[in-house]
């Protein structure tokens, strides 16, 4: 596998690479950042893992997520509706002006981080992207896509107990490990089976990589996952 990966990730394609990952960053950065304190390694750990889901295996195979980890539409749909109702209900209640000043609050809140975000970032040409996010949230703040936050769970949970798997610890004592793997292996094994990785990276290397039992194929993914998450506390620090 890492020989097929040094074939593939050739050194004139890098900064290509790297400015496209840079990009779609930037464009995500909203939907992780919605206060002026965040906890910097949370956000940096569940933007690196979008952004290289998105780069490894397909925006298609992000797109097929909430299916293929059995995530309803229709309970998101009716959260937000219950949501909007509970709200309207609120300010209608003579609450109204409790909400409007929570509001604006709010507003100057994300004012005061955009403001400082710009500053900081000075004349760099992303800029203009990072204004426009912003103004985009104003009106209203995105969030990761479901599909998304729930792979992550399951992989972090997966990366987190993998040094305790590889202990002598039986692991019928390892619930957690055992389920996030096994979750993972059923997601990809099925999205490999749809074929939504044509085209990728993922489906590059699973073409390349000879001698293969079909079997392990959701393995050498699960791999090539755990290999593209490089980010760690010491990182951020």
């Amino acid at each position: 596998m890492l020989t097929e990966l040094r074939h593939l990730l050739v050194p004139g394609a890098l900064a290509e690479r790297m400015q496209t990952l840079g990009m779609r960053a930037i464009q995500l950065l909203p939907c992780y950042v919605h206060h002026a304190q965040v906890d910097l390694y949370s956000v940096c750990r569940g933007l690196v893992f979008h952004c290289a889901v998105e780069a490894m295996f397909g925006r298609h195979f992000v797109d097929q997520l909430p299916e293929l980890l059995g995530l309803g539409h229709r309970k998101e749909e009716e959260a937000e509706e219950a949501t909007e109702e509970l709200n309207e209900r609120y300010v209608g209640e003579g609450n109204g002006e409790l909400a409007t000043a929570t509001d604006t609050e709010q507003e100057q809140q994300q004012e005061e981080l955009r403001g400082a975000s710009v500053k900081a970032m000075g004349d760099a040409p992303v800029t203009p992207v990072w204004v426009n996010a912003w103004e985009g949230q104003r009106q209203a703040p995105p969030r990761p896509p479901a599909g998304v936050e729930k792979l992550a769970r399951t992989f972090f949970a997966f990366e987190e107990r993998f040094e305790l798997a590889a202990s002598p610890l039986p692991h019928v004592f390892q619930t957690e490990f055992v389920q996030s793997r096994s979750e993972l292996l059923r997601l990809f094994r099925l999205a490999d089976g749809r074929g939504l990785f044509k085209g990728t990276p993922a489906g590059e290397l699973l073409d390349r990589t000879t001698g293969l039992p079909p079997h392990l194929r959701p393995n050498l993914l699960l791999a090539l996952l755990w290999a593209s998450q490089v980010i760690n506390p010491g990182t951020v620090a």
